[in-house]
């Protein structure tokens, strides 16, 4: 596979009925990758949105300028931002710590449903001395 730079910063703390739009509107100002197209909501094992979604940001700077949007509202709800995640190998994102650290978080790009299903089989598996969930 091969290495690819990105820019992704996690947000969490989402309204479940937050949508690509509020999030580009969250981050006015900020240059999301493709657009609507850039946003990544979370959805539970039920299908229904998680509070959590991954932002493609085209630069650097874009990710400190969205560090800064952290404890700002949408809606009712605050916004836990900043959370940097590093693109190594295409489609596998670690999240970093704010000191540039892996948190021991990470998310996995899959082609297809039946990858997706083939990877759930992985839940409660190990990775040297760890689970994965």
């Amino acid at each position: 596979m091969e290495e690819v730079e990105g820019f992704v910063m996690n947000l969490r703390g989402l309204p479940f009925s937050a949508t690509e739009d509020d999030i580009l509107k969250f981050f006015d100002g900020i240059n999301v990758k493709s657009g609507r197209a850039g946003i990544h909501i979370l959805l539970s094992r039920e299908g229904r949105p998680s509070g959590e979604a991954f932002v493609e940001v085209e630069s650097e700077d874009d990710c400190t300028a969205a560090e800064k949007k952290d404890r700002q509202h949408i809606g009712e709800r605050y916004i836990e931002d900043g959370i940097n995640v590093k693109s190594g190998r295409a489609g596998i994102h670690i999240l970093l710590s704010r000191e540039g650290r892996p948190s021991g978080e990470a998310f996995v790009e899959v082609e297809s449903e039946d990858d997706c299903t083939a990877a759930e089989k992985k839940d409660r598996q190990h990775i040297g001395e760890r689970y994965i969930e």
